[in-house]
């Protein structure tokens, strides 16, 4: 990775102060106080959503120690958690340095690919994704002995569905590559380099975090994304001026910029988000359950990480199908339907359990076949033991 070039990645000056007190509330990969905290017992995760993920946004995107990264950039990624060649003796540790970034492709866009085998499914030319996680959810992995298959296996086979602990965090980037980008738009994104050497700029984030016991789910997406509100429109109660923007009636036509308020304004600022490009970035939207009051299902997708499904995309109901057996195969292929349309509402009990609907909800839960991994997909990345 090259030196950070004025405006971009590196940390402005007039954020030392405010890095300094990062450093030590957050230390580098830390667990941050984001859940239930108030006396009145209301949680802001459930109550107020839309602020709740704007706040983790700034506090994860805050300076990093380094001076060259943002907080999250030196998080794990799934390399540094899932070694390609595990050690029962020699434990993966969570980073000191900020991880070289290696991207990869976008995974549920290649996974979707295999599953309708036909031409015009393709994976999304504009970008490519990372996987990071902080200490929280690092340290649960590698205490419980899941970053190897057969811890894995000896998990499900317990049969005690995973629970990552509260402060956990994580989240998934999508990244373009800056030459793709007009010279003159360049300075309304974040940019930073890659282990190929080269310059991306930021285009999307999925961001969770175990703040509730179904996890909290947002997106955010770069202002210039052409199809950022399409399908599914563009909600945020909070940091929007303009609360809903419904979909054009053609994709990828692009929509007007994200217009920050004045409360959203004034928390980045005192997070140091301070560079112009921050007022190009937009939440897209915000998840706390499977379905709204009325029982419909709400939806939830990137239009650069979902793309072409987007219609029938919710991070929720997709996360709820990570479930494995003991031969470490799943019911569902990257949380797909066969047709490779994602799932929406509430996941279906018969996915889990080794009976066949209909289940009889008055008895006790049945023996799991698939046990359900809290919302995590990444366990598929865990590799067998290295030899010893």
């Amino acid at each position: 990775m090259g030196p950070p070039k004025s405006g971009r990645s590196a940390v402005g000056k007039g954020a030392a102060t405010i890095m300094c007190i990062r450093v030590l509330l957050v230390a580098a990969g830390c667990a941050l106080a984001l859940g239930p905290a108030r006396a009145d017992g209301r949680n802001p995760a459930l109550d107020a959503p839309d602020r709740f993920n704007w706040t983790l946004f700034a506090r994860i995107n805050a300076p990093a120690p380094d001076g060259r990264n943002r907080l999250w950039e030196t998080w794990a990624d799934n390399p540094a958690t899932f070694p390609a060649s595990p050690s029962k003796t020699q434990k993966p540790v969570f980073p000191v340095h900020a991880p070289p970034r290696n991207l990869e492709p976008v995974n549920q866009q290649v996974i979707r690919a295999g599953i309708l085998k036909r031409q015009g499914i393709a994976v999304s030319p504009n970008g490519a994704q990372e996987v990071r996680r902080n200490k929280a959810a690092f340290d649960f992995i590698v205490s419980h002995d899941l970053y190897y298959q057969e811890g894995v296996i000896a998990a499900i086979k317990a049969r005690k569905p995973l629970d990552f602990p509260p402060d956990a965090i994580e989240l998934k980037a999508a990244w373009k590559p800056v030459a793709q980008i007009a010279p003159d738009k360049r300075g309304r994104y974040y940019i930073n380099w890659a282990a190929d050497g080269g310059e991306y700029a930021l285009i999307g984030l999925h961001l969770v975090s175990k703040a509730l016991p179904n996890w909290t789910w947002a997106t955010f997406e770069q202002a210039d994304n052409p199809g950022r509100c399409d399908v599914i429109g563009c909600h945020d109660a909070f940091g929007d001026m303009d609360a809903d923007t419904p979909p054009n009636a053609q994709p990828n036509r692009g929509y007007p910029e994200c217009r920050h308020s004045p409360e959203l304004r004034l928390l980045l600022k005192r997070a140091g988000l301070t560079e112009p490009y921050w007022a190009y970035y937009c939440l897209k939207g915000s998840q706390v359950d499977f379905a709204d009051r009325g029982g419909w299902a709400t939806r939830l997708g990137n239009s650069e990480l979902e793309g072409r499904f987007i219609r029938t995309a919710s991070c929720m109901s997709c996360h709820a199908r990570s479930a494995f057996d003991a031969a470490l195969h799943s019911a569902y292929k990257g949380g797909f339907n066969r047709d490779g349309t994602g799932p929406l509402g509430y996941p279906d009990p018969s996915a889990y359990f080794a009976v066949k609907p209909p289940l009889d909800f008055a008895q006790p839960a049945p023996s799991y076949r698939y046990l359900p991994m809290d919302f995590s997909w990444s366990f598929s990345r865990a590799r067998k033991l290295a030899a010893q």
